[in-house]
């Protein structure tokens, strides 16, 4: 509205309209204007809130099939389309091309299932709050009116909040149920994604968008810009085996369809794994046919080097690790169990335990470096990874497809809006299926180039120097002057690839004296124990009891975090399964390895009593008695089931065939040294030879005689305790 001057009376001539007198902030007369007016101006400010970008609105907008109906429907338009691609002859960037446009084109021409919005709020709720709405809006209220809008306040609030716990609940019961799975259930209920606000960069603050999107930018642009200075560039073999290559079968592409996995991002191509599976039948010859076009040409499409994915590089990437994956795991020692079949962290957990275990039983020195490298994944040359895969015969038209990808491989930074593109110069390629095995090869390559022979600790008449899993290592001396050597040439051969040895963060165990070990002039920290491959080691006597009660500290802390299960209104099976997947695993990881003494079984008890009591809120001052609680609960006893996984895994290293260092290391008597007076400590091995003899190595060959025996030690183990 604006005020007339002139007159005697002030009137109101003109009006600003709304419907939402909320969103008006304040209004004001405006007397001084620049230009000439006979009106006094009046000025609303109005708050106009712009609406939350999600995250989810990132996600990309092609669907996949739904129903049956959807899927026919996809299948006959997809069969329609791809009948006149088989006329085409032409390169491999053209058909891919065209072969990517049919697959969208299928999804794009049906009618595809609209994603349903969660009901969340019942019939009831809606009502109470259209009712709210309504009283809010009606002018001149009276005291009724006023009294039921309060009570109305009070209860939509109670509604929505019983309403929301009840969708919760069903969600959380269902995703336990049919999956067995509290991740799969929270990533369904996650409504949205927090925003990165701002970064610390440098020495100052970055708070609005588009500078942390610079700087995000450069930041990974300087990541992956190649370091000149400290790679070593080799010549490149060029005229390896280029003819035993064989053309790629529709069995062979079929065989890894079925194995992608569903619910993965697709790529930029907007094409997921769920759509490649649903189309193989019709999809199969094609895919196969630009396969083999790429294995023949030695050419990629032009999308796939970008470094978000799609899931037909990831195909063709699978069948290309499934031919290389042979030659890269024969080539690697014992001492690597990274990224390997049949191998795990429990192998390199074992075998550092029983050397420590020994060791430190006959008083002899021992020093352990576990070194660790600054963004291992990042950091090494593309220009290693060729040399490696030359170095184990690897065909060179793999190789040349793999070096084409990398060489073109570009990135960017992607928010509401996208930053610049830049380079991938160095680093392995994250979520490519070949990477693990790329990494592996590579560090092969610098430990092939290192002379540690009379190095490390003698066993059974070999030296165990380190171990390797991908790039946790552990470095083994029995003096500081050979741990320091050994770790400098490491560090030495390791620079040549881009590998930096972070020594902040790489330290050094021993049972001797802590002599000052340097590395590049930093001095490397010694420490008491050290969590390697996430286990709690140390030479304390009482290492095995630090990390029980570690696992213990830890599996309360979990137990916390799913309070909402544990502790809510869900059935006792619901928890029981919550208590088998994700308590139990949490509690008794690596208990492969310890060794079970008669506290570290009161105290696994005693935590699991614990928390049976905590989910039926039973307390000690009521007296009721374990076995009831456990009658009741039906949980999984967490002692049992630690020694039986024991006992399997004792028989497990015993039938190794291969001489790998978990059982080498756990048959070995020890190091020549001198035991300490009095009675030794409990040893791993002393209950099993309790139950088995000393010759239970043989006698786990017998697969049936260990499992017979496997009630007897866990019978034996349980009740020995009390």
């Amino acid at each position: 509205m604006c005020h007339c001057w002139k007159r005697k009376t002030v009137n109101e001539i003109d009006f600003i309209l709304s419907n939402s007198p909320k969103t008006v902030t304040n209004v004001e007369v405006i007397s001084n204007v620049k230009f000439f007016s006979d009106h006094r101006l009046v000025r609303a400010t109005i708050t106009v809130k712009p609406p939350k970008k999600s995250r989810k609105n990132f996600k990309n907008t092609n669907s996949t099939p739904k129903t049956i109906e959807e899927t026919n429907s996809y299948l006959k338009k997809l069969t329609e389309l791809l009948e006149t691609l088989d006329k085409l002859s032409t390169d491999v960037q053209t058909y891919y091309n065209q072969l990517e446009n049919i697959i969208l084109d299928s999804l794009k021409t049906q009618q595809l299932t609209e994603i349903k919005t969660h009901k969340i709020l019942s019939e009831e709720t809606k009502l109470l709050i259209n009712r709210r709405t309504e009283l809010i809006k009606t002018k001149n209220k009276d005291k009724e009116m006023k009294n039921e809008l309060s009570r109305l306040y009070k209860t939509t609030h109670k509604s929505i909040k019983k309403d929301y716990a009840n969708y919760r609940y069903n969600i959380i019961s269902k995703n336990l149920e049919k999956f067995r799975s509290i991740k799969r259930a929270h990533k369904e209920l996650t409504t949205h994604k927090t925003w990165i606000h701002n970064l610390n960069h440098v020495t100052e603050e970055t708070k609005t968008r588009k500078n942390v999107l610079i700087h995000a930018t450069n930041f990974y642009r300087n990541l992956y810009k190649k370091n000149n200075k400290t790679i070593t560039e080799n010549q490149i073999n060029n005229e390896l085996k280029t003819n035993t290559v064989l053309p790629i079968d529709e069995e062979e592409v079929y065989t890894h369809i079925k194995q992608l996995k569903n619910e993965k991002s697709p790529g930029p191509d907007g094409i997921s794994n769920e759509v490649i599976k649903m189309g193989a039948p019709v999809l199969l010859h094609h895919l196969t046919k630009v396969f083999n076009m790429i294995l023949n040409t030695e050419t990629v499409p032009k999308k796939w080097p970008i470094s978000l994915l799609s899931s037909t590089y990831k195909l063709f990437a699978s069948i290309i690790l499934k031919r290389i994956t042979q030659e890269i795991d024969n080539a690697q020692p014992i001492e690597q169990a990274g990224f390997r079949s049949g191998y795990s962290t429990m192998d390199h957990i074992q075998t550092i335990e029983q050397i420590i275990e020994k060791y430190r039983e006959f008083n002899r020195p021992l020093y352990v470096a576990f070194i660790d490298y600054s963004k291992a994944f990042d950091s090494i040359s593309h220009n290693s990874i060729w040399n490696a895969l030359s170095s184990l015969k690897i065909d060179q038209k793999y190789i040349n497809i793999i070096k084409n990808l990398y060489e073109n491989s570009t990135s960017k930074v992607k928010m509401e809006t996208s930053g610049e593109l830049f380079k991938i110069e160095r680093g392995v390629r994250q979520g490519d299926p070949l990477s693990p095995k790329f990494f592996i090869a590579v560090l092969q390559d610098i430990f092939s180039k290192i002379n540690w022979d009379q190095k490390g600790i003698l066993l059974n008449g070999k030296y165990l120097n380190h171990l390797r899993f991908a790039d946790d290592i552990a470095i083994l001396a029995e003096t500081p002057k050979d741990l320091e050597e050994m770790v400098t040439t490491l560090d030495h051969e390791s620079k040549k690839v881009g590998l930096d040895m972070n020594t902040s963060k790489t330290k050094i165990m021993t049972n001797h004296y802590k002599r000052p070990i340097q590395v590049n002039g930093q001095q490397i920290e010694y420490v008491d124990s050290y969590i390697y491959l996430g286990k709690q080691v140390s030479f304390n006597v009482n290492s095995n009891l630090e990390e029980v009660k570690r696992r213990i500290t830890l599996t309360w802390k979990k137990f916390w975090s799913l309070k909402e299960i544990l502790k809510g209104n869900y059935s006792l099976h619901m928890k029981k399964i919550v208590m088998d997947t994700s308590i139990m695993p949490c509690l008794l990881y690596g208990c492969q390895t310890w060794v079970f003494t008669k506290e570290i079984k009161q105290k696994i008890k005693k935590t699991q009593k614990a928390m049976e009591r905590s989910i039926l809120r039973i307390r000690k001052i009521h007296k009721v008695r374990s076995e009831v609680i456990r009658k009741k609960t039906k949980f999984t006893d967490a002692l049992k089931h630690a020694l039986t996984i024991r006992w399997q895994w004792a028989g497990h290293i015993a039938r190794y065939t291969d001489r790998r260092w978990t059982i080498e290391t756990t048959k070995w008597k020890g190091p020549s040294g001198i035991r300490n007076t009095g009675r030794p400590k409990q040893r791993w091995a002393d209950d099993i030879v309790q139950v088995a003899g000393r010759d239970w190595i043989e006698q786990s060959k017998d697969r049936e005689k260990w499992k017979w025996l496997e009630e007897a030690y866990t019978q034996i183990g349980v009740h020995s305790q009390k």
